[in-house]
């Protein structure tokens, strides 16, 4: 089940690929950080929101995400497989549903919610300050940020304003 999670911001094809790509050719990276949903939220996230030098632009990860997934008239939300195909993953595969991201979000991207269309929004919530919080985010296995329910062991060394 995917409804109001955020999927974590990571770099899956590798930070140091992203980077690579990013520095080997600039305009094609930033091209698809802006474009290419599938390239910005999926292989090169981290590098596309929170790397900032000389060959990025400081993209507005809020702003691309409502572009290209959730705003209702400019969302570019397909699925690569048939409908009954992505139906039938999304109620008889428990381990490859609809929360197996990537997997879900390239194959089943409009039938498992993590786009909007003309008559229904995205069920996934594009968070950007809960996508990179690595407490959220750090196991890869996991592609949904986690809810923090466990109190600071050390509640001294955290400031409160």
């Amino acid at each position: 089940m995917v409804k109001n999670k955020t999927p974590c911001c990571l770099d899956r094809l590798s930070t140091i690929s992203c980077q690579r790509l990013q520095l080997f050719n600039p305009s094609l990276f930033l091209y698809n950080c802006i474009h290419n949903a599938d390239f910005a939220f999926v292989q090169c996230c981290k590098t596309c929101f929170t790397q900032r030098n000389s060959h990025i632009m400081d993209l507005d990860y809020k702003k691309i995400s409502e572009n290209l997934l959730t705003n209702k008239a400019s969302a570019i939300c397909y699925d690569r497989r048939d409908k009954e195909w992505c139906e039938s993953m999304r109620l008889e595969y428990a381990r490859l549903g609809c929360s197996s991201m990537p997997f879900a979000f390239r194959v089943c991207r409009k039938s498992c919610g993590y786009c909007s269309t003309i008559n229904k929004a995205a069920d996934v919530v594009y968070n950007f300050s809960i996508a990179i919080d690595y407490r959220r985010c750090s196991n890869k296995e996991q592609a949904f940020a986690t809810e923090i329910s466990q109190p600071f062991i050390l509640p001294t060394l955290v400031h409160h304003s």
